[in-house]
């Protein structure tokens, strides 16, 4: 029966990205002249797909693609007609829509579709789109997702007003952690619901796009490389020879080696002195550690700083190594004196193209990683309140 059911389901994939492609009828009020843009989104950015001009109050788009995958959608209100103009995404309306290669049927209105880069207070009605069977399945798992969805945004408003919105220095009180533990909690059980629909649906751009969430980033990995491979293994099947699939491979391999329970690459950075030091040399046997990554620069960084004095007064044996991108090294070295950062302090000579970012994943600053009593990765990004939590739990005060 199992292999009736996955046949079925190749027949379907194949059938819907094969024959002419597919198309776009677009219905969009107050956006006459306007210039629509659509864009394939992959793991290696946007490509361009199509583009169209409204005229009375419609448009239309076509083309053809090599599997299903979230498209996004970018209205330039300037272009005046000029299907040439080149407008800046800053200024653009966006909307983005899961689509196969079928007809589909698009309608919004200008005045409340949202930007591209979010703005505070623009009310916002989302575009009525039909015929995709992708989008579909991305709006049935929005809808199994949505009460989680909806005590996250309360408990996370919560997090903001205990813990970060406060202007004077608090007390890094227990109701903070109690609200991040409480959010990893929900967290949790979301990704349960997430991982239960891709294993119904794994021939879903939205299941594919959920798994590529996971690690597909780049950066170290909150999953272990086990689990990692189980993901990509849920989908291969039903996106064999894929562009997407292939793309996604190169991530699960570069994630496994960050991955949870994976030993950390040692590597040379250098300490206040001018020094080189060996991570290994700072980093202490049989005790859990903190790999801090920051920059002088980084305002969220600096604002971080007040709970790291904390942790590392409430919590001596756990040791903070903090290690700074900073290109600058007099202002790396007077951040740390204004800050009295008395704890292991390093510096990555080669910033964000360096060891932070080719052998431990970092992203973007700050960022922060727990290593087992082994020295294997444990934790990922615990920071403020949720590294409160999690220290509460591992020592039991």
């Amino acid at each position: 029966m199992k292999k009736i059911v996955l046949m079925l389901a190749l027949a379907l994939a194949l059938w819907s990205c094969s024959g002419p492609g597919f198309e776009i009828n677009g219905s969009l009020s107050n956006a006459e002249g306007a210039k629509v843009m659509l864009y394939e989104q992959q793991l290696w950015g946007m490509t361009p797909l199509d583009s169209a001009v409204v005229k009375d109050g419609a448009f239309y788009l076509s083309g053809r693609l090599e599997s299903p995958v979230q498209c996004c959608m970018l209205v330039f209100l300037d272009a005046d007609g000029d299907i040439s103009f080149s407008g800046d995404e800053s200024e653009a309306l966006a909307a983005t829509v899961y689509m196969d290669n079928s007809s589909v049927s698009f309608s919004a209105d200008a005045n409340t579709l949202p930007t591209y880069y979010w703005s505070e207070g623009r009310k916002t009605v989302p575009p009525v789109v039909t015929g995709s069977v992708q989008q579909d399945l991305k709006e049935e798992l929005d809808s199994l997702r949505k009460p989680l969805s909806d005590s996250l945004a309360v408990v996370g408003k919560m997090i903001y007003e205990v813990y970060y919105a406060p202007e004077v220095e608090s007390d890094f009180s227990v109701e903070a952690a109690d609200l991040a533990a409480k959010e990893m909690e929900l967290l949790r059980a979301r990704h349960e619901i997430t991982m239960d629909f891709v294993r119904r649906h794994p021939e879903a751009a939205v299941s594919f796009d959920e798994v590529s969430y996971l690690f597909g980033d780049g950066s170290v990995s909150p999953y272990t490389a086990e689990e990692i491979k189980g993901y990509v293994s849920v989908l291969e099947p039903y996106w064999h020879g894929t562009k997407r699939l292939a793309a996604l491979k190169e991530a699960a391999e570069r994630a496994s080696g960050l991955a949870v329970g994976e030993k950390y690459v040692d590597a040379e950075f250098y300490d206040m002195e001018g020094n080189k030091v060996k991570l290994s040399s700072c980093i202490p046997e049989g005790k859990i550690a903190m790999l801090e990554f920051w920059a002088s620069w980084c305002g969220p960084c600096r604002g971080e700083i007040p709970h790291l004095k904390h942790i590392h007064e409430k919590y001596p044996e756990f040791d903070i190594i903090s290690i700074s991108v900073d290109d600058n090294v007099q202002e790396w070295e007077k951040a740390v004196k204004e800050e009295n950062m008395d704890w292991t302090q390093l510096r990555d000579m080669s910033m964000m193209n360096g060891n932070a970012m080719n052998l431990y994943g970092v992203m973007g600053v700050p960022c922060c990683i727990i290593l087992d009593e082994q020295g294997r990765f444990l934790k990922t990004n615990m920071r403020g309140p949720y590294l409160d939590a999690f220290l509460r739990d591992y020592y039991g005060r």
